[in-house]
């Protein structure tokens, strides 16, 4: 998601013309479930021409299409004494524009990304086209005071005037430019991920076959329920046809975190629900928990960790979780020419702030993009077009 994202920012400057977007995955496709767009995200989602709302929510999965985002009218926190508070979600905001909250499948975003971004491909003959290869692993980086150069595993290699990795918290391009600065530490939280279709969640029974007593087919919410060591969260996602299941669990001997063999496993089940069990033992709302629980479809395992949030230098950048959509968003305006902190205000940059450094961009998860520059304030007071390609890449 975060290489498109860059491409459709990076076209957006006016300040190149030509982009290129490098994934390393053979087809699209990304982890995890459920996430939340904010309002001030929708907004630069509408600014870029992204389509989170359409689609249609009863499509195949993994189609081209709208996000088909479910808008939601409250949450919910489902107390242990059975009471409910509720807060209403504020979608215009005082902005008064009715940007929204919008709830997504992981897999919804990234397609409807692909849909807009496709828009701008080579063969429409738009200016600053965007170009899209998979299968594209970044191996090494190198770089001197006018370009850098990335080599790939297929052993081809790109050449440009910037490089941003936006390859995530076990980044490759941080390796490899910064080796061992990584910061990333085990948090002693395990989440589980996970999602139950519609028509699941409205047979939905406790144990005893009984009724769940707060049963999230009866409103378009998302809710959530908590112990001193455990949270149980849900929501919708994709018009309302898949209810998200996020689980929170304090488990300080998950060795396989410990040893960061990676982040996120597929779950064992019955260790999943035997902790959300565990967690709400002798809590009135344990039979409801346990039952979502139970109804979860190709759960993953996942370690909470912390770390680095970002890194820049001279011809590199690299941030991490600098999606510009998702609750864990942290923009970014310019790139320094030098180590420093990442300003936080990108929404707001305006192309000629843009051309004060080596380009405007923000980035993302699992992709790459570069971008030919149209014109370099650095290097002559003239308007020039230069032919390097400008690299964004994530691994």
């Amino acid at each position: 998601m975060a290489g498109l994202m860059t491409a459709l920012a990076l076209r957006e400057s006016g300040v190149f013309t030509t982009i290129d977007v490098f994934e390393q995955t053979r087809t699209p496709s990304t982890a995890g479930a459920g996430l939340n767009i904010p309002p001030n995200a929708a907004r630069l989602a509408r600014w870029l021409g992204v389509d989170l709302d359409g689609g249609d929510p009863k499509g195949p999965h993994g189609a081209v299409d709208g996000g088909r985002a479910a808008i939601l009218s409250e949450t919910r926190m489902v107390w242990e004494d059975g009471s409910i508070t509720r807060k209403p979600l504020d979608h215009n905001t005082s902005a008064k524009d009715n940007a929204g909250f919008h709830h997504m499948h992981r897999l919804d975003l990234l397609m409807c990304l692909y849909k807009r971004v496709l828009e701008f491909a080579p063969e429409t003959g738009v200016n600053c086209p965007i170009q899209v290869h998979m299968a594209k692993r970044l191996e090494a980086v190198s770089q001197d005071e006018e370009s850098v150069t990335v080599t790939f595993s297929d052993g081809t290699t790109e050449t440009g005037d910037l490089l941003i990795g936006a390859d995530g918290v076990d980044s490759q391009v941080l390796e490899a430019v910064w080796p061992g600065v990584s910061t990333k530490r085990w948090t002693e939280v395990v989440v589980y991920r996970g999602l139950v279709p519609r028509d699941k969640v409205a047979a939905a029974r406790k144990p005893d076959s009984s009724p769940l007593d707060y049963n999230p087919i009866e409103t378009m919410s998302m809710d959530t329920r908590e112990t001193p060591t455990a949270q149980h969260l849900t929501y919708w996602v994709r018009g309302g046809e898949l209810l998200n299941v996020w689980l929170a669990y304090y488990e300080p001997n998950a060795e396989e975190f410990e040893r960061r063999e990676s982040d996120w496993f597929p779950a064992d089940r019955d260790e999943m629900v035997g902790n959300m069990s565990k967690a709400f033992e002798g809590d009135p709302r344990h039979d409801d928990v346990v039952a979502l629980t139970s109804l979860m479809e190709n759960p993953t395992k996942w370690g909470s960790t912390t770390g680095t949030h970002s890194r820049t230098g001279r011809r590199v950048a690299w941030a991490w979780w600098v999606t510009p959509l998702t609750r864990c968003c942290r923009p970014s305006a310019r790139v320094p020419r030098r180590p420093s902190r990442t300003p936080r205000h990108w929404a707001s940059a305006s192309s000629s702030t843009a051309r004060t450094s080596t380009a405007r961009c923000c980035t993302t998860s699992a992709c790459a993009t570069t971008a030919r520059r149209a014109s370099s304030s650095r290097r002559s007071s003239s308007s020039s077009t230069s032919s390097r390609r400008t690299h964004l890449s994530a691994g």
